[in-house]
């Protein structure tokens, strides 16, 4: 009796196998079918909201030292030799214009200076816009500027003089080009003159 069992479940061991394969892929369908599907979002980063901090200018751009006085030279008298007293010139009256010249600011028309008596005043002032990269990459820095102020107040020229990054240099620079000054003056006339200009570029935490 024994010895007819197992040889009846060694023979229906290939069908045992196959049932349960089938019910486990069956029952595999089933729970596909009912379970619900899991729905994902892509990852979106964060905005970041940032604040561009201007430095504020001091009243005044660059430190002039005002020259000394120097006092007007004292013309030598014209001494003549003579034993006729009718001969002698008492009153000298020579003609010079020397001091005319000084004045005379046109001559230096094209010239830009870095000296002068009343410094240039920022009267319209443009935030530049923080470049996009930078702003992702976390970039922040102050960019020195030379500009070069007309004597309508206008900025014709723009030098960076200590860089930050490429990407902050540009966008301070554009924008540096839109500001509006005072004209710097010299005897009451206005002149042209450079002027150092800092834009700061920093991020909120």
């Amino acid at each position: 009796m024994e010895k007819f069992v197992k040889n009846d479940l060694k023979e229906k061991y290939p069908t045992f196998i196959k049932s349960s394969l089938l019910t486990t892929l069956v029952l595999f369908i089933i729970l596909f079918l009912f379970v619900p599907k899991l729905k994902t979002n892509p990852y979106k980063m964060k905005e970041r909201k940032d604040i561009i901090v201007m430095e504020k200018l001091p009243d005044q751009i660059q430190k002039i030292n005002e020259p000394k006085e120097i006092s007007k030279p004292q013309l030598p008298k014209k001494i003549v030799e003579t034993t006729k007293e009718s001969e002698v010139t008492k009153n000298i009256d020579i003609q010079t214009s020397f001091e005319t010249e000084d004045l005379n600011i046109e001559k230096y028309e094209g010239e830009i200076f870095r000296i002068y008596e009343q410094a240039p005043q920022l009267i319209e002032r443009v935030d530049p816009e923080y470049p996009q990269m930078a702003r992702q990459l976390g970039i922040e820095g102050t960019v020195f500027l030379e500009l070069v102020v007309e004597k309508d107040g206008t900025v014709s020229q723009v030098k960076v003089l200590k860089s930050a990054h490429p990407l902050l240099d540009d966008a301070a620079v554009k924008a540096a080009y839109k500001l509006k000054w005072s004209p710097a003056m010299t005897r009451d006339l206005p002149i042209r003159c450079y002027v150092t200009y800092p834009v700061t570029f920093r991020l909120t935490r």
